[in-house]
């Protein structure tokens, strides 16, 4: 258990979907193409899944950070 006020960060692929009771979530995002550009060609066969699981979960976060170009990440949506 942790106290009140605390504020827990857990980060990992695929967590958005799967009924997880998170207060808020934030979503690093990246078009198509700048995903591909920087996935690694032995990584690329789970591109389509990685699109897939974009398209689903679209309405979920509360947050979506778009890093495309990392050193410029773009925020939209908002908490409420």
């Amino acid at each position: 258990a942790a106290p009140a006020g605390t504020v827990v960060l857990v980060s990992g692929a695929f967590l958005l979907g799967r009924g997880l009771p998170f207060d808020r979530t934030v979503r690093l995002a990246m078009s198509a193409g700048a995903l591909a550009r920087r996935t690694p060609e032995s990584e690329r066969w789970t591109l389509p899944a990685l699109e897939r699981y974009a398209r689903q979960t679209e309405d979920e976060p509360d947050v979506v950070v778009k890093v495309d170009d990392p050193l410029h990440p773009a925020v939209t949506g908002s908490i409420g």
